[in-house]
């Protein structure tokens, strides 16, 4: 039976090899030092065509049931019989394939099995599931399909004290059950937006005003933990400095400033880096060899109006963690330095289908009535077309016959939702 679409984005021609294509090509495909690069120009799916999506999800679980005694959603994944898994900041959640509660497992301690701050969710092909917990100590648990556990592990700070200096940024377990790392990079240069921190008024430290990206290099460490492989970059969280004065400073974060996003998956696996701003995906081999490069035409484009404004709206509501009490006057300096980016960061969100293909989202709005929109790529990195989804809604899984994500409402509780897809 064909799925009723929520709306699938569509238009293009053939696709071409060669650097001298006409105008109206797909993409341009260019080998530069055995990197391939990949520009598209407009996408795959003709009208009619491409992946569909129910219009409807299948399975709906909502926030209550989900998070249970949690308070913040932190992973979801689904077994191939159907069955859905939350993790919580409270333990994991485990759901039939008509969204009813069978079992916790991982829960919040520190005993066997159990976790202090889990933020990984990862299922094998055999159906077991993996949680991981990433930080100074690391942990993974291994639970069978009927919720045992399986074995777990850890890892502490010494045992990669050898591999380099660390740094701080999003680190996570990649489906391998490899470390997904930061390190300082003393061949990154410094420049005005990535500057080292310096002793301020009071024995602050403070990298200074003006915008901020501090760069630190992306490693994967294998489960052998005897290497690393150094991948892309991460710009850390892209914010602006302002002076206050009392000598100190506040880093205020834009409604149009992004982060790096990182996805991983595929077979054999591969690893893609959106680093932003610009509009570029980079996929790696889990050894450190850039593969290829995704770009597309633009993929950056200037705020809207409209956009500009719920981003003011956005601004003016927050009260900068307290740090300003009622003095709207500084308030309105900072937002005058702070200013409004040119144009929309690339990537809001990343996430790498089982197939390997890559679904990235757009910037758009945050808010109910403003659909949300994802660009979907095949393994070779050519643009196949658009899938256009609910308002607030967030892809964190894509198999081969279903979507799964977070949907958020106007309170931005949130609910599970698996959809019916069809290619």
């Amino acid at each position: 039976m064909r799925l009723a679409t929520l709306g699938v984005a569509l238009l293009v021609v053939a696709c071409a090899d060669s650097p001298e294509l006409a105008t109206d090509s797909q993409a341009t495909v260019t080998d530069s030092a055995g990197i391939t690069i990949v520009q598209n120009h407009r996408p795959v799916w003709q009208e009619g065509e491409g992946w569909q999506v129910s219009a409807e999800p299948i399975v709906s679980i909502g926030d209550t049931v989900a998070l249970g005694a949690g308070r913040w959603l932190m992973a979801t994944a689904r077994l191939s019989n159907g069955d859905v898994l939350v993790l919580s900041d409270q333990g994991g959640r485990w759901f039939s394939p008509d969204g009813s509660l069978i079992r916790t497992f991982a829960r919040s301690g520190e005993g066997p099995g159990e976790f202090r701050y889990a933020s990984t969710l990862l299922v094998t092909p055999g159906d077991s599931v993996v949680v991981a917990e990433t930080g100074i100590l690391s942990r993974i648990a291994w639970f069978g399909p009927g919720g045992e556990l399986l074995k777990e592990e850890r890892i502490e700070p010494q045992e990669l004290e050898g591999l380099g200096k660390w740094a701080e940024c999003a680190s996570s377990i990649l489906p391998d059950y490899s470390l997904l790392r930061c390190q300082h990079d003393s061949s990154i240069p410094h420049s005005a937006t990535n500057r080292p921190s310096r002793i301020i008024e009071g024995g602050w430290s403070s990298p200074g005003p003006g915008l901020l990206r501090q760069l630190r290099r992306i490693h994967r460490v294998p489960p052998t933990l005897d290497t690393s492989f150094a991948l892309g970059l991460d710009i850390g969280i892209e914010q602006f400095g302002v002076s206050l004065p009392n000598g100190r400073e506040t880093f205020v974060t834009h409604p149009f400033y992004t982060r790096t996003f990182v996805a991983a998956g595929g077979a054999p696996m591969r690893i893609a880096i959106a680093t932003n701003p610009e509009w570029q995906i980079e996929v790696w081999t889990p050894e450190g060899r850039l593969e290829r490069i995704v770009r597309l035409d633009g993929g950056r484009r200037t705020p809207t109006d409209a956009e500009v404004a719920w981003a003011d709206s956005q601004l003016r509501a927050d009260d900068f963690r307290g740090r300003l009490g009622d003095d709207q006057a500084i308030k309105a300096r900072i937002l005058s330095e702070v200013g409004v980016p040119d144009s929309l960061p690339g990537h809001a969100a990343l996430v790498m289908a089982k197939g390997g293909e890559l679904i990235n989202r757009g910037w758009s709005l945050w808010r109910s009535g403003t659909p949300t929109s994802f660009n979907v790529f095949d393994r070779e990195g050519r643009w196949l077309g658009d899938l256009t989804l609910p308002p607030k809604f967030w892809v964190r899984e894509v198999g081969d016959d279903y979507l799964l994500g977070l949907r958020f409402d106007d309170d931005d509780v949130v609910t599970v939702e698996v959809y019916g897809l069809e290619r």
